[in-house]
């Protein structure tokens, strides 16, 4: 990964994994956009009547919500002063608030646009409401609707919209309007929607097209709910794998999708069976991924605090009839999206290890490079930690979050699993081999396929001595230095004892043992080159340790570390001897 200038090789070995009708459509809408081609859609002279029995429906998972994700009362107080926070960044807007600020970064801008902050007023007056909370939501939506005429940059991207139309009718369903602009509004939004589908970027920015073109049009009937409902089934067929996990494997996103489609589910008056079938596979899905904690592993482009994943369950099993199953004790694999778990209820050990495929080849705008990574809970504690997501465009840890030096994997001579550039493109990619899982013994083992690299494999064992055991190797031409990464919660103290590490946070100990000859060096907030950030959200970074393990040797390395539940045992020499060697099994 680099900030130099892309080359025609790299934009060569990026566009020939996309679908052709993407590169047509992005000609397209650059076009559009350049020549001001967009579509013309008038706002209405009449107001549109509102399908009650849809709104009930979605006051009612409003309320449900609303007992488990309750508003801090000091948001709701910094919105009425007109000070907006997204992704970590305070703005005072005023109030109404400034829709076209230019110093603001587009991402930032976006969801200003999206008015999700009117969702959280409708879920803090789901039950006795506050009568200046409604005007007060009112005059922001009229003032939006005064100051952005259709075709104006940021407002009026279909992602945007879509996203928009959602919090209108949540709104909407709690407050009850009754307004005719609103109406009319929603209504033309609705019809530019249709005309302007994100067929080149698919994935989940199509789906969230068609889910706001599913709600709009469950409270206005028309062309834009049968459009939506149509492609609604269509992606879902794509994008929800057998296992329910979401295609592009990032776990946030996952959540997105679900919550989304948990919405749709309450507008419809007909519930169509692939719509049931899905929040069912995918709710299964993000209850077996969560850590102990009760939130989820942040691979891939993900962050806490976006999602409740307890909210999205609860909703799943009470409006859509999910009927939630007590995930296995031991270890477990959802194969279809390559996360293996390995949980132990003796120690009380959870990792998730992250296998398989980055995501669908044509989109892996949120793929990081973490294949064969793992994140590490004791005690329902995090202890060994992905880096998370810092930002998009605008984060200077972009680059940083994606590389694979912020992921418990390992690279061999420095190179990068994928050449990620820009903020949301891969050129070339590793792919892993199809993982050699043992459910009973707990172990996993897979090849790593990088471009131009030689042979690398990684396997995690659950050993019977009570401890993992991880151990990398790498084969090739020439000299090699392996190293492996292994990143800490920031919370953590860590600390080296002739030779090996021990690690404590929140009362629980972990000790990590090498198990062949290495170069060991510890790592926190280092920024040229960044390592050691801990991101866990959108715009925060927190110095974290990062141990590194390096071995330089002549066509073959290896490196292989223990970690002890617990803390280090005393017998920690006797055990090294008895863990460093694997049996090997053939992955290649």
């Amino acid at each position: 990964m680099s900030n130099s200038a892309p080359t025609l090789g790299t934009y060569g070995r990026t566009l020939r994994h996309l679908k052709p009708s993407q590169i047509l459509w992005r000609a397209w809408h650059m076009a559009r956009r350049k020549l001001n081609l967009y579509p013309r859609v008038a706002l209405p002279k009449s107001a549109p009547a509102l399908k009650d029995e849809s709104l009930q429906s979605l006051r009612a998972l409003m309320a449900l919500w609303a007992r488990l994700d309750v508003p801090a009362p000091e948001t709701l107080e910094a919105l009425r002063e007109g000070r907006f926070t997204f992704l970590n960044r305070s703005e005072d807007l005023s109030s109404p608030p400034a829709w076209a600020r230019p110093d603001l970064p587009r991402l930032w801008s976006y969801h200003l646009h999206y008015f999700d902050y009117v969702r959280t007023f409708a879920l803090a007056n789901t039950g006795r409401q506050d009568e200046n909370d409604r005007r007060l939501v009112l005059s922001w939506i009229h003032d939006w609707i005064a100051m952005n005429p259709p075709g104006t940059a940021v407002a009026w991207d279909a992602f945007p919209i879509a996203a928009r139309l959602t919090n209108w009718a949540l709104a909407e369903a709690v407050f009850r309007f009754d307004d005719p602009l609103l109406r009319r509004s929603m209504e033309q939004q609705a019809e530019y929607l249709r005309r302007s589908l994100e067929w080149d970027s698919l994935a989940n920015h199509l789906l969230r097209d068609a889910v706001g073109l599913c709600v709009a049009g469950s409270l206005l009937g028309g062309k834009a709910l049968r459009r939506g409902l149509a492609i609604l089934e269509h992606e879902i067929n794509e994008q929800i794998l057998p296992d329910g996990g979401h295609y592009e494997r990032s776990p946030m996103y996952h959540c997105q999708v679900l919550q989304d489609l948990l919405i749709v589910h309450a507008a419809l008056d007909v519930k169509p069976a692939f719509l049931r079938h899905a929040i069912a596979r995918m709710a299964a899905f993000l209850e077996a991924i969560l850590h102990p904690d009760g939130d989820i592993p942040l691979l891939g482009d993900a962050a806490l605090g976006a999602y409740r994943p307890q909210a999205l369950l609860a909703a799943a099993k009470a409006n859509a009839g999910w009927d939630a199953t007590p995930r296995p004790a031991g270890p477990y694999a959802l194969e279809p999206s390559g996360f293996y778990l390995l949980a132990d209820p003796d120690t009380r050990l959870h990792l998730i290890v992250r296998g398989g495929a980055p995501g669908p080849d044509y989109q892996l705008a949120h793929a990081h490079c973490d294949l064969l990574s793992y994140e590490l809970s004791v005690g329902g504690t995090r202890i060994i930690v992905d880096s998370g997501v810092h930002g998009y465009a605008e984060s200077p840890l972009r680059e940083y979050c994606r590389s694979t030096r912020a992921h418990n994997t390992f690279c061999v001579n420095g190179r990068e699993q994928m050449e990620c550039w820009a903020t949301f493109r891969v050129g070339r990619r590793a792919k892993t081999s199809v993982p050699v899982w043992d459910a009973e013994s707990g172990e996993f083992r897979a090849a790593l396929h990088v471009p131009d690299c030689g042979e690398q494999e990684r396997s995690i064992t659950s050993s019977s001595l009570g401890c993992l055991v991880i151990h990398d190797r790498a084969q090739e031409q020439g000299e090699l230095r392996l190293e492996s990464f292994i990143h800490f919660h920031p919370e953590c103290s860590l600390r080296e004892c002739e030779g090996a590490w021990i690690a404590e946070r929140a009362g629980v100990r972990v000790g990590l043992l090498p198990l062949t000859e290495v170069e060991a060096s510890l790592v926190t907030g280092e920024e040229d080159p960044a390592q050691g950030w801990y991101c866990p959200e959108f715009g925060k970074a927190i110095p974290a340790p990062v141990l590194v393990l390096k071995h330089t040797c002549a066509r073959v390395a290896a490196i292989a570390y223990a970690i002890f539940p617990g803390g280090l045992p005393d017998n920690c020499k006797e055990l090294a001897g008895m863990l460093a060697t694997p049996q090997r099994k053939e992955v290649y």
